[in-house]
């Protein structure tokens, strides 16, 4: 959106094998110039295994995934000019697949370590994060509602050794569950910005069309382009 009118931004390309996984993801700028490739790879598992990010004007950039004998993934990597520069390791409770904690290391150094808090249904209630020191510097709090859906997200920071709240997100869903609402308020109670969501769908359900409305202006349209075989 510029001067409230819409501009063509990007077109975006993806590509999928016969088994439904995607192969290659391309994206054009909104000169029709490739900028931007991805290819992924899978092992015999169907495990996601390795993405490469081809870029027009740079070496590329690879991520990679490590799982344990469970199928559970345990490591991520990323590297940019064939050296590592971050990673994630994962951590999971017990022999379960319900990740509980994720620590980050930035070349080799830990710089920051997550939390992840369930409630009895297996839903995912509390995500904090804290500092190298062991300090929380972020708590995010999240309710559902009975079929599952987020409807809240309530998000704290850090400041002068305390958490404060910085505001929380609402979600509302339509008849078809699609998300059709969301409305970001301060932590005041004051409404920061207010999104309307429209989709549209072709005759086997697949989304071919969605529009993004702030504060009562249409912001951003996606148009996709389906073939089957």
């Amino acid at each position: 959106l510029l001067d409230r009118e819409l501009y063509y931004l990007s077109t975006e390309l993806s590509l999928y094998d016969k088994s439904g996984r995607l192969t290659t993801k391309s994206f054009w700028d909104s000169k029709d110039k490739l900028v931007r490739k991805s290819e992924f790879v899978y092992n015999q598992k169907n495990q996601l295994t390795l993405i490469t990010v081809f870029y027009s004007s740079s070496e590329p950039d690879e991520e990679v995934y490590e799982y344990d004998a469970p199928g559970r993934k345990i490591k991520t990597k990323f590297y940019s000019n064939k050296k590592l520069r971050k990673y994630y390791d994962f951590f999971y409770e017990g022999e379960g697949h319900q990740l509980t904690s994720q620590k980050t290391y930035l070349i080799g150094e830990l710089i920051s370590f997550d939390q992840f808090i369930y409630n009895k249904a297996g839903r995912l209630i509390r995500f904090e994060s804290h500092n190298k020191k062991g300090e929380k510097t972020e708590e995010k709090q999240i309710k559902y509602n009975q079929e599952g859906q987020i409807v809240e997200s309530v998000i704290l920071y850090l400041k002068d050794n305390a958490l404060i709240p910085w505001g929380k997100v609402v979600t509302y869903y339509d008849e078809d569950e699609e998300r059709s609402e969301v409305i970001w308020y301060l932590k005041n109670g004051e409404v920061d910005s207010h999104y309307l969501y429209e989709y549209e769908f072709d005759d086997i359900g697949n989304l071919i069309q969605m529009k993004t409305f702030q504060n009562g202006f249409l912001v951003h349209r996606l148009e996709r382009e389906i073939e089957y075989y």
